[in-house]
């Protein structure tokens, strides 16, 4: 019997800990805390480990584990950029990430363009007040606007087709287009194109900071952006400058930059220390959530079986299908 221990378990995970470990057979240990330099020691004796994104697997983990002799570990999120995989390379470990229901975070995308469109953060904060007046909240329907999609993979391509069948204009951008049922345009056309921007793409290098003060300027007026992608992929410094101008004219985050140690974390009775989330969150035309588009009952129980499988794969046959290894 293979044994793995699980880091940054969740309570929402435990069943479905149970059920594929069981289908499996393999042991699991499971920690809530998560992966770090300081943790990684609870790693020794084990065959294979499992982990979160907001989990730190950088080269001192990597190498710590390599000296554990263990070569297969898995992440249960789909983004990667949290381990260091040249390091990972470099030792010989594989790794690979999750695959989950896409229509969890393609849903929260199209719920947060709806939010957005009828200005429902403005509403909530002025009813909070007992204010109740209709000034400035006038509305716009989704049929009439123009939906830029950055990234088409299988949560974008879900999207762009639930946009579309709810009568609105949609076009997307992807280095790699796959489907015919998609309007591709270059990058620049969907910037000066789109009433509403969605991200969904993964964090790379290149797209560091996609959204920064050049690419808003280029950008319709009124503008609405819903990032439930990676946080890195929008300059917040300039995403605040553009909502103070007026040139944006709400968004919608469901990820952030730094927003490890804060975000899946209750802070109400610690504070945290974040440069831009307070700013942010004072204003009105903005919506902040918990890094939670993916957190579905399916999801989650995908999430575990997901990584699962991989660990099973690599145990059988030294490979899996989602090794990020190659």
């Amino acid at each position: 019997m293979k044994k793995i221990i699980a880091f940054a378990v969740r309570k929402d995970e435990l069943s479905a800990f149970e059920k594929y470990s069981k289908e499996f057979n393999f042991s699991v240990k499971l920690e809530e805390k998560n992966l770090t330099p300081e943790t990684v020691e609870l790693c020794k004796g084990y065959d294979g480990v499992t982990f979160l994104g907001n989990c730190n697997v950088n080269r001192e983990v990597l190498e710590k584990l390599n000296s554990f002799k263990i070569k297969y570990i898995a992440s249960r999120s789909t983004g990667y950029n949290n381990v260091d995989l040249k390091a990972a390379k470099e030792l010989g470990i594989y790794v690979s990430n999750s695959t989950y229901s896409s229509y969890s975070v393609a849903e929260f995308a199209v719920m947060s363009a709806f939010i957005l469109l009828r200005n429902i953060p403005q509403s909530l904060k002025r009813v909070e007040k007992y204010n109740f007046s209709l000034g400035g909240l006038i509305g716009r329907e989704l049929r009439n606007q123009t939906i830029g999609i950055i990234g088409t993979g299988k949560i974008g391509r879900i999207v762009a087709h639930h946009f579309k069948a709810m009568g609105a204009k949609v076009i997307a951008y992807d280095l790699y287009p796959s489907s015919d049922e998609i309007q591709y345009v270059s990058l620049e056309e969907l910037f000066t194109q789109s009433d509403i921007i969605s991200l969904h793409t993964p964090l790379t290098p290149e797209n560091h900071h996609l959204i920064n003060k050049e690419t808003i300027a280029k950008m319709k007026n009124d503008v609405l952006i819903i990032n439930s992608a990676r946080g890195e992929l929008v300059n917040l410094e300039d995403l605040i400058a553009g909502l103070k101008s007026k040139k944006i004219a709400g968004v919608a985050l469901d990820t952030l930059e730094k927003e490890v140690g804060i975000l899946h974390k209750d802070c109400s009775n610690i504070g945290f220390e974040h440069p831009q989330l307070k700013e942010l969150l004072n204003m009105e035309n903005v919506m902040i959530t918990s890094h939670q588009a993916f957190y579905t009952d399916q999801a989650v129980s995908d999430m575990v079986e997901s990584a699962l499988t991989c660990l099973n794969e690599y145990f059988l046959s030294g490979n899996s299908k989602n090794n990020l290894i190659k």
